[in-house]
């Protein structure tokens, strides 16, 4: 934890998860707790001081998932993918892959904030036999939704979205979402968001918004983000070109409210990817036009209106692609470099204005382009205060050469701006 006064960064504490990694985090409302998700041989759950970093308790989630083998990857190791706070309750959503089986078996658990004690779990035993990507709580915190990847169980399948009673953790309602040709998965990594209380938008991973109603998860509405578009691919495993389809992986989005009371859908997409004929993954041979781009949706009057696209040329933060500063409206979005083009020149973090929503509309959005220096390397992540008064950038180390002969350029550092 660091501290930014006056120009100077000062380390305040460290916490160490050993040989994982930090996966996910959350605050409470006031700023007293930070809680912590690792991707560990326990996959804990952490809470600690957020003055002083002393740890108030702590969950694994192996007693439920099973310890992580450190022969393995830590992909299969429990991980804590979603952690959301509301109303001295805390909202957990953990993972593991299961022995000798391929996919991810997932748990929904609910805490109190502060003692740690375990209020409810879903399943109450046994597990949601895919993994839960993401959780978000209905503003007025009745409900809380749980999105799947597109690995595919028995009980559940890729793409499934859970709706649970946020008070008690009983399951009210589940919905289904189709393949979309020529995909033969359906799933949506980070892609829920509360429109109003009762109002859900889930967006899957191959360009469609779903408009659910709970507490049946009625479809009101879809909505296409953006078409796959027939291209020649080079399949897996070979070195020979075929038809098949590239697609912007569009498995990001997030509701914000504007200072002047506007509610927007945002959905990012990430790099171009490719499938085959018969929906086999693949390397596209060109980028799509939709890739690493933003699309700003209004809610009004009970739809959903495309306001503006804004191309970002980069790849995002898989774990935290965008922050938001409410005070000023300010979303800062951390952008890398892209896979296909193997470029560096648009990595930064981009800080756009969503107050004015016709400056939105004409393109003006953009206020800031914060760009390290080239030595700094690419950008892997980033963040606004919720003053709207800092971004803060986190660099790391790219190969611009080959495997053969790298060439690496940056190094791992934090970056602190001011914003004028």
């Amino acid at each position: 934890m660091f501290s930014v006064e006056g120009g100077k960064v000062a380390e305040l504490w460290r916490f160490s998860v050993g040989s994982g990694y930090v996966r996910s985090l959350a605050w409470s409302s006031d700023g007293a707790i930070l809680f912590i998700g690792e991707d560990s041989i326990d996959g804990r759950v952490v809470a600690v001081n957020a003055s002083t970093g002393r740890m108030l308790w702590s969950y694994a989630t192996s007693r439920d998932l099973g310890k992580g083998d450190p022969r393995e990857p830590r992909w299969y190791w429990p991980q804590v993918h979603a952690i959301r706070y509301r109303g001295g309750r805390v909202y957990v959503a953990a993972a593991a892959k299961p022995q000798a089986s391929y996919g991810k078996n997932s748990v929904i658990y609910c805490f109190d904030a502060k003692t740690g004690q375990l209020l409810w779990r879903y399943p109450p035993e046994g597990f949601i036999d895919t993994l839960v990507s993401d959780i978000e709580l209905s503003p007025d915190g009745s409900y809380l939704a749980a999105a799947t990847w597109y690995y595919r169980g028995k009980a559940w399948k890729g793409g499934d979205l859970l709706l649970l009673d946020a008070a008690t953790g009983k399951l009210l309602a589940r919905f289904r979402p189709s393949p979309r040709p020529p995909f033969r998965w359906c799933g949506s990594w980070n892609g829920l968001g509360w429109l109003d209380n009762t109002t859900i938008a889930y967006v899957t991973d191959v360009g469609i918004i779903h408009i659910l109603q709970a507490p049946n998860l009625t479809e009101k509405a879809e909505i296409n983000v953006t078409n796959p578009l027939p291209v020649l691919v080079i399949p897996k495993g070979s070195n020979t070109t075929e038809e098949g389809y590239a697609y912007a992986f569009s498995g990001y989005s997030k509701v914000l409210r504007t200072p002047n009371g506007r509610t927007l859908l945002l959905v990012r997409t990430s790099n171009t990817y490719g499938v085959t004929a018969l929906g086999k993954n693949a390397r596209p041979t060109l980028n799509h036009p939709d890739a690493n781009s933003l699309f700003i949706y209004e809610w009004v009057g009970g739809k959903l209106v495309l306001v503006a696209k804004y191309p970002l040329h980069g790849r995002p933060n898989y774990e935290q692609w965008a922050t938001y500063s409410p005070a000023k409206g300010l979303l800062a979005v951390p952008v890398g470099h892209d896979y296909i083009s193997r470029t560096m020149v648009y990595t930064g973090v981009y800080v756009l204005n969503l107050t004015d929503i016709e400056a939105v509309r004409s393109g003006e959005a953009l206020t800031y382009m914060v760009k390290p220096p080239r030595d700094a390397g690419v950008v892997i992540g980033g963040a606004i205060s919720p003053d709207g008064s800092k971004v803060v950038a986190v660099t790391y180390p790219i190969n611009l050469g080959t495997l053969e002969n790298p060439r690496f350029v940056g190094s791992y550092r934090i970056l602190v701006y001011s914003l004028g």
